[in-house]
């Protein structure tokens, strides 16, 4: 059986840069770290929109049973 020899990994970019392995990993890492924070940004919003719809329906419905209250006298 015969082995692939270890050559080390290059890319060649778009921009013409050559990348090794290394480099490769860490654009990669920065990608994901950068796309994390990004879901991480979007979820506390959506958090926070969500704490502010509880609070309109709960607002409504108090309106609600105020009203019915009213039209039952």
């Amino acid at each position: 059986m015969s082995s692939a020899p270890d050559t080390p990994i290059t890319i060649k970019t778009r921009s013409g840069r050559l990348l090794d392995g290394p480099a490769i990993e860490e654009i990669v890492d920065r990608g994901l770290a950068r796309r994390e924070r990004e879901l991480t940004s979007h979820r506390v919003k959506a958090k926070a929109s969500a704490a502010r719809l509880v609070e309109k329906a709960l607002g409504v419905r108090c309106l609600a049973k105020k009203i019915l209250a009213r039209l039952k006298r």
